[in-house]
């Protein structure tokens, strides 16, 4: 299905186990509750997808748009999620032993500051996806993803101990 319009389609529950969906868009498409174990989804347009409770064990999203993705309570257990676009992406109960994040992008991107006057509302950003969400044996985070994650609530070892 590489490159394939999946845009709204309903997959619930599908097995998609091994398929190769690179390039596909898919925008706004369910996968809720599917097995997409060792799919490959390099470089897709996956904004606003339903992934919750899907199987997405070992699968290969990398280069992927995933802005706004639903992934609660989704097996991420080594996942590539190596260069996606992962802001504002839901990950509360996902499971991400092993997923590797190199270069992964958590946070919103703040607006160039044309004003000064006006102070950017992301500077205080905060969401409730990440909250909860267990970062202790993802892969290859850097400090900068380890410090907003921090901020959002989510658990590392490397954060600072909340009262």
């Amino acid at each position: 299905m590489t490159g394939a319009d999946l845009g709204s389609a309903d997959l619930s529950e599908a097995n998609l186990y091994r398929a190769h969906l690179s390039k596909v868009k898919a925008e706004g498409a369910t996968f809720q509750s599917s097995d997409l174990r060792e799919s490959n989804w390099q470089g897709a347009n996956l904004s606003g997808v339903n992934f919750s409770r899907a199987n997405l064990k070992k699968a290969d999203l990398s280069l992927a748009q995933l802005t706004n993705a639903n992934f609660r309570n989704a097996q991420l257990q080594n996942a590539n999620l190596r260069n996606t676009d992962l802001s504002l992406a839901d990950l509360r109960g996902a499971n991400l032993s092993g997923t590797d994040f190199k270069g992964a992008k958590l946070a919103v991107q703040k607006p160039a500051q044309v004003d000064q006057f006006l102070a950017s509302p992301l500077d205080r950003f905060k969401s409730d996806h990440l909250r909860g969400v267990n970062f202790n044996f993802a892969k290859n985070l850097n400090p900068n993803q380890i410090n907003y994650i921090c901020k959002q609530g989510g658990v590392h070892e490397k954060c600072k101990s909340r009262e």
